[in-house]
């Protein structure tokens, strides 16, 4: 089973501004180069756009749950959680407790590394916040991830069946 992972309507609205200045920044410092022969223009450019490239690496594209594994596919590569190594699968409610440590806040979905006050550090690669689910494996590794089908996180917590 595939299902692809949604957007919702915070991580859209929040992508379109960002990439929009984002683009208009890199533009006006690109001119500025040209006009101001400034090399720092071109670094904080390089920067700014390797930055943008690998948290575009990170966005979530579609899990696959198949009888041994949750697959979590990004634009380039993925992470594998085994089946019988997840203790815990639940549907999770993020709430105003999430600070992150590194990541985006949502440009592109919610992606990185997060500390909560209820399950401490995790590495989350939300689309919706209303469709996320909590994985824990036995190693205590916690990754909260999100798909597009709605309620399909209830669905997805009965169909490993922890």
């Amino acid at each position: 089973m595939v299902l692809k992972v949604k957007w919702g309507l915070s991580v859209k609205v929040i992508t379109f501004i960002v990439l929009a200045i984002i683009i208009s920044v890199v533009l006006a410092m690109i001119n500025n180069f040209f006009h101001n022969h400034l090399w720092w223009d071109l670094v904080i450019v390089f920067t700014v756009l390797s930055v943008c490239i690998y948290c575009s690496l990170e966005i979530p594209r579609s899990i696959e749950i198949n009888e041994n594994e949750v697959i979590l596919h990004k634009l380039i590569g993925k992470l594998v959680i085994n089946i019988n190594s997840i203790t815990y699968i639940k549907p999770y409610k993020p709430d105003k407790s999430e600070i992150r440590l590194f990541g985006t806040g949502g440009v592109g979905g919610f992606i990185g590394i997060f500390i909560n006050a209820h399950i401490g550090k995790y590495r989350a690669y939300i689309g919706d916040t209303s469709q996320a689910f909590l994985i824990i494996t036995e190693l205590g590794k916690k990754s909260l991830l999100t798909d597009k089908v709605e309620n399909s996180s209830i669905f997805i917590c009965y169909y490993i069946d922890i």
